[in-house]
């Protein structure tokens, strides 16, 4: 038996998060019905977990990205015990499950072979059960419905909290977003009738607020290198940082914009934005969509 709950429709996420529509479409009613069937469909929660996908994946479960060196810094932490651990219990699924020790625990909750198949979190419909499972085992429903965001974002990311910035803008779009009523256990995405999504408003400027610094310049690939760090691109670093986009690491602020730093904008800009001009630069426009700022 299906039971009537309201909560927010695909193409309002996509339209106000700025998220490639078919994959929230694909993806948000697998989540949303997950937090259904957990008892946490409730507006905080729902605001909390569509943030933190945006965040992690843009609504795209994916495996982490990095190299042999970049994965060695996870060795010898929460269950990684053996050589290799560091890349094959990297980051994946919408909550970016990482550790061996996580695929374990997550494997044994959920009744899953997480730890010996760990490219199982990519799969959505699990990767919609670990996400929950996650969520509610890490308080965030009850740090979301007290409106602590901080908490909601080291609840998923740790101490530091990196792309807490980011989350407080989302948190702010999505308050102020329309509802509308579903079917639980709906597969569909689209309004409460069925129909399909319509195509997204143009893209959306984020939330001007935070103190964001001055705009640095363009910045490329090509520019810096491993012993020739730009003041430019440090400064972009430290930019997409603290907006979530890459990791705070020493190797991502080398002041070198090479293959992974390009690759990082490139998806940003093409998959995540949704640009048809995307070039895996930051220049004004990157500016723009990431602070709110005008360059």
């Amino acid at each position: 038996m299906t039971s009537t709950a309201t909560t927010f429709r695909s193409e309002d996420i996509a339209r106000l998060l700025g998220l490639r529509l078919s994959d929230v479409m694909a993806n948000w009613p697998l989540i949303r019905d997950e937090l259904g069937r957990q008892g946490v469909l409730d507006d905080p929660t729902a605001i909390a977990t569509i943030a933190t996908v945006a965040i992690e994946c843009a609504f795209r479960p994916r495996s982490e990205q990095g190299t042999d060196a970049y994965f060695a810094q996870y060795d010898g932490k929460l269950g990684n015990n053996q050589p290799g651990d560091g890349k094959r219990y990297r980051g994946r699924g919408f909550v970016q499950l990482t550790f061996r020790g996580n695929y374990r625990e997550y494997g044994q909750r959920l009744g899953l072979p997480l730890e010996a198949n760990p490219d199982m979190a990519n799969d959505p419909p699990v990767a919609a059960r670990i996400l929950v499972a996650y969520l509610v085992r890490n308080n965030v429903p009850a740090l979301a419905r007290a409106g602590d965001w901080r908490g909601v974002r080291v609840a998923v990311n740790g101490p530091k909290a990196f792309g807490l910035d980011q989350l407080r803008r989302y948190v702010g779009l999505l308050q102020g977003a329309p509802r509308t009523s579903f079917q639980g256990g709906s597969p569909m995405g689209g309004d409460a009738a069925g129909r399909p999504a319509p195509a997204p408003a143009p893209d959306p400027a984020p939330d001007a607020s935070g103190d964001w610094p001055a705009y640095p310049g363009e910045a490329h690939k090509g520019m810096g290198g491993p012993n020739d760090p730009d003041p430019t691109v440090q400064a972009w670093q430290d930019i997409l940082i603290r907006a979530g986009v890459i990791t705070d690491n020493p190797g991502n602020r080398d002041g070198w914009y090479g293959n992974a730093l390009y690759e990082k904008v490139l998806d940003l800009q093409g998959n995540t934005w949704g640009w048809s001009n995307a070039d895996g630069a930051c220049g004004p426009g990157t500016y723009k969509r990431i602070t709110g700022r005008d360059a």
